[in-house]
């Protein structure tokens, strides 16, 4: 058993999903019907038209986005969840497979969740919303008299206007996020939903702010952070200019989403052992 089998991988997928059947059925039947009160409570009480004030996108978007940020913790967050209690660890480690199709296979299943089906849900709630608050809700209520349908747009952050770099560095939160709170599964158990969030977002700042606590330790004057938030700090790369900290921040972006993998496959081996 030392190559890779795609069989193997199957299996322990859909052992995934007996085991936890329940879970799954609760979070994207919950996250339908959650998603759908709120859209077609607010669509039905906010008294503007969506069309004229621009309120389509901001809308969607701002629901979108809470709902994305959930999608991480109670999805991708909740990988490995049989590594939780020893009973179930001890039974699930002993699965004839190899770490590696152990990885892949709960990688499909939460990415696979996180990325297409509990989009499609937020779309599928949003069409629904609409329709009830038009139907039935809005000649009571007096609320939004012209509600446009969920863009395809809402789901992907695609900007028109956008240059490369832009692209380029939602790629690296995407890839990267994701993969933190994925490998954060094994080593912070239920509590990753708190943990990883906050490594992110501690790593981030003392990124930010490294240049700026580093010339006040070794230099003699003191600067200010604005002298680092300065526009003179900007560099040119293929001809886009944006601040130096952003090509930082993409290096160490994309680097942390290749090593999380990594360091979540040798986890899971060591514990195998």
């Amino acid at each position: 058993m030392n190559n890779l089998s795609l069989s193997r991988i199957l299996k322990l997928i859909k052992f995934e999903f007996l085991l936890h059947k329940k879970y799954y059925l609760l979070l994207i039947f919950g996250a339908f019907l959650l998603v759908t009160l709120y859209l077609t409570q607010y669509l039905s009480y906010q008294r503007i038209d969506m069309t004229q004030y621009g309120e389509k996108n901001n809308f969607y978007n701002g629901a979108y986005f809470f709902y994305v940020i959930a999608i991480l913790l109670f999805v991708v967050g909740q990988s490995f969840m049989d590594l939780r209690s020893k009973v179930s660890a001890e039974r699930y480690l002993l699965l004839p497979a190899l770490p590696l199709e152990k990885l892949f296979s709960q990688f499909i299943v939460k990415f696979t969740l996180a990325f297409l089906v509990m989009p499609t849900i937020f779309a599928l709630s949003a069409i629904l919303a609409r329709w009830i608050a038009l139907e039935f809700l809005i000649q009571w209520t007096g609320g939004i008299t012209n509600i446009d349908i969920i863009d395809f747009d809402v789901l992907i952050p695609i900007k028109q206007s956008a240059d490369w770099l832009y692209y380029i560095f939602i790629l690296s939160l995407i890839l990267f996020i994701p993969s933190a709170i994925f490998t954060g599964s094994q080593y912070f158990g239920k509590w990753n939903i708190v943990m990883v969030p906050l490594f992110i977002i501690v790593f981030s700042v003392a990124t930010a702010l490294s240049p700026f606590i580093i010339s006040n330790l070794f230099n003699d004057g003191n600067k200010t952070l604005g002298y680092f938030l300065d526009s003179s700090w900007n560099i040119k790369v293929f001809g886009n200019e944006a601040p130096l900290m952003i090509y930082v921040l993409l290096v160490l972006f994309y680097t942390g989403a290749v090593l999380s993998y990594i360091i979540s496959y040798y986890k899971l081996k060591e514990r195998e052992v």
